[in-house]
């Protein structure tokens, strides 16, 4: 009997702790940004925009990888990454839209501008999704009392910021410098917790509320009397979170299930970037990715101390037990390990990966995680279930850096530094520009499509084909890029836009007096000078591509005195010389063509002449193999030509390339009559 009333007191108190949601959260404060928590840990949050990694080359692919590696190698011990995945926030965007219309005075802009702003609330309430992706680290004593002294604490992680800063922008990707870091920390603490309510009530107005109703209950006037002191987890936390079910959590009005990655579930091998496939899933997939950093010099001696600790068991053992194998493999892995920090300077990792599936119906959670489970099947990977840990399993994936020790037991897998850099996720196909038209929804991963044709940061050349059936929408999308270039634009842009219809950049037109000084136009430096009673044009390779060009040619020629893994010393050859036709080609038609490209000429030469000497003789000879016809037209003349000792192929003189005037397409040419195409059979016979 005894017992009873201490369960009855136990159980009470359980409810008690659970009975607001503002204890659950594990906020104390939040200053300059940095969150700090309730078991005394200094938290930073940075939000970092993705690219589409993807779409890059493989050797741009290598370097974002490896910048990510090296980063690795300084950062702190201790590091989460974030995805969240969630209906798209077209706010901002119609806000932009209605301020630029209210300065608008034509009547028919304004009404296409209104229909503009229908058709985005349309595609944002009923399919659109966004991504936001987070950096999480912690603040990591040095010595034994130094998270005292928070001026340390504040000087520490804003270094740590800015080391991100620089090696992140090397991947290409851009952090998130909020105007006032408080705000925007609680903001994405408030959105993580609110996942449903923040689409109905911004984080705004929830401050809003929460400072009414704590002035309203404590009988205060809001403008007379000061603002009495709130917690923080008041502003941020959910209206109510359910952690009675084994299977699942329902917070906010959402349900939630948590799946990890098993440690033995990963495939033996993983291309970089294979965190995309997950981070872009779709809606209600979110992903938690924890790395943890051990001591270089204590790994070393563990993964030796377990070696001979395999071997003294596999001496003793028969080679037809079933342990013997996973003894010989253990082993195996253990000189991998050891050989990758001892000789390849790689550090060793503790990896974890959570996945987090959110849902509105319990029936829609379940076919989601089916989905979830079955794909990541598909690519060699096997999750557990968090069953029956569900609160340990929120907790875990909440931003604060705070993972369960049962749960990275279960779910952490040793990995090298470049296996840890593999887990770069900070990748999305969303296009969208801030200051750009509303296209559509992306297909391959709902996201909106809002693109900004003349941002050349991100759109280096703004082309646009619009193909679709009748009634798509294609004189709609016209009519929306002539309306946002008429709100951004001058008279000029207006003029060309309405009459000519012409759609017009204002970052790369302008107006230049070529008398007084030179205008750059598609690579070309021109400008006139006067030659008796009329002008004449004077051009040069502009002096961004002089420079471009120059350091690709002193690039491939670095190659072609060391090719590259997989390629030989005659592809490098070969590549060069594509190189060195292809600009002269291309820039014949400048007058001063062969002046710019002796400077090329020289430039390179030096660093043939230096990578291709070998002890008192240099590789570089007058004679070779016999010239193709193309190339005795080209280069049979000049006493430029070198070849290569060796392979004896030639090696192209940029150098040697004299001005032809640029001839246009005679009017009579015309594949529609037959006198046209008389004209053409002629020219082309001509040419042949």
């Amino acid at each position: 009997m005894g017992s009873k009333p201490q369960a009855r007191k136990n159980a009470n108190a359980s409810e008690e702790r659970l009975e607001f949601t503002q204890d659950f959260i594990p906020v104390k404060d939040i200053r300059h940004g940095i969150i700090e928590t309730t078991d005394h840990r200094y938290i930073k949050i940075l939000e970092i925009e993705p690219i589409n990694f993807m779409l890059r080359s493989d050797e741009e692919q290598f370097g974002i990888i490896s910048s990510f590696a090296s980063w690795l190698k300084i950062s702190p011990a201790r590091l989460q990454f974030k995805s969240i995945t969630r209906k798209a926030d077209s706010d901002r965007h119609i806000n932009m839209i209605r301020e630029e219309l209210a300065q608008e005075n034509n009547p028919a802009c304004k009404r296409q501008g209104e229909e503009y702003i229908r058709f985005i609330k349309e595609i944002g309430s009923r399919e659109a999704l966004t991504r936001r992706f987070f950096l999480i680290f912690q603040y990591e004593e040095i010595r034994k009392g130094d998270s005292s002294d928070y001026a340390q604490v504040l000087g520490t992680m804003q270094t740590i910021e800015q080391n991100a800063r620089a090696y992140f922008l090397q991947c290409g990707n851009t952090i998130v410098q909020p105007s006032d870091p408080d705000e925007a920390a609680a903001e994405i603490l408030y959105q993580f917790f609110n996942r449903r309510s923040c689409v109905d009530e911004p984080f705004t107005s929830r401050v809003d509320r929460v400072v009414l109703d704590t002035m309203a209950g404590k009988k205060l006037v809001l403008g007379v009397d000061s603002v009495p002191h709130i917690r923080m987890a008041h502003f941020i936390a959910p209206r109510g979170i359910d952690l009675r079910h084994s299977g699942y959590v329902v917070m906010d009005g959402l349900y939630y299930a948590f799946l990890y990655i098993r440690a033995n579930g990963y495939p033996s091998r993983v291309r970089g970037g294979w965190m995309s496939s997950l981070v872009n899933a779709g809606e209600g997939v979110d992903i938690d990715v924890f790395l943890r950093r051990e001591n270089r010099s204590k790994a070393i001696d563990k993964v030796a101390q377990r070696i001979r600790l395999n071997r003294t068991k596999l001496k003793g053992m028969q080679d037809t037990s079933t342990d013997y194998e996973e003894l010989a493999n253990s082993i195996q892995s253990g000189y991998f390990i050891k050989n990758g920090i001892a000789n390849y300077n790689e550090d060793l990792f503790y990896l974890s990966v959570f996945i987090t599936v959110s849902a509105r119906s319990y029936e829609e959670l379940m076919w989601r995680k089916g989905q979830m489970s079955d794909m990541l099947k598909s690519m060699d990977m096997y999750v557990s279930d968090c069953r029956f840990q569900m609160e340990k399993a929120l907790k875990t994936v909440m931003p604060f850096l705070s993972i369960d020790p049962g749960l990275e037991k279960k779910s952490q897998r040793n990995v090298l530094t470049s296996g840890a850099a593999s887990t770069y996720m900070f990748t999305s196909f969303e296009m969208s520009d801030d200051s750009g038209v509303l296209l559509g929804v992306n297909r391959h991963n709902n996201s909106l499509c809002i693109v900004d044709l003349f941002n050349t940061r991100k759109n280096k050349n703004a082309n646009l084909n619009l193909i679709g059936t009748s009634g798509a929408g294609k004189t709609f999308t016209l009519q929306l890029l002539a309306l946002r270039m008429r709100m951004r634009g001058i008279a000029v842009t207006q003029w060309l836009s309405e009459r000519l219809k012409l759609e017009v950049s204002p970052e790369k037109t302008r107006i230049v007096n070529v008398k007084r000084r030179h205008s750059n136009f598609l690579g070309f430096k021109l400008r006139v000078y006067p030659r008796g009673k009329k002008f004449v044009v004077s051009s040069h390779i502009s002096d961004k591509q002089l420079s471009n060009k120059r350091q690709a040619l002193i690039a491939q020629a670095k190659n072609v005195a060391n090719p590259r893994p997989g390629k030989s010393e005659y592809d490098e050859i070969s590549l060069y010389n594509s190189m060195v036709m292809g600009m002269q080609n291309y820039y014949c038609i400048a007058t001063n063509v062969s002046r710019d490209c002796s400077k090329l000429g020289r430039a390179v030469m030096i660093v043939f002449k230096n990578r291709l000497r070998e002890q008192r003789k240099s590789r570089l000879v007058k004679q070779g193999r016999k010239l193709s016809r193309v190339e005795r037209e080209k280069y049979g003349d000049t006493a430029t030509l070198r070849y290569l000792a060796g392979s004896r192929e030639p090696i192209y003189p940029i150098s040697y390339v004299q001005h032809k005037p640029p001839h246009s397409m005679k009017r009579g040419i015309c594949n529609y009559t037959p006198e046209g195409r008389t004209v053409t059979v002629i020219e082309f016979q001509t040419a042949t």
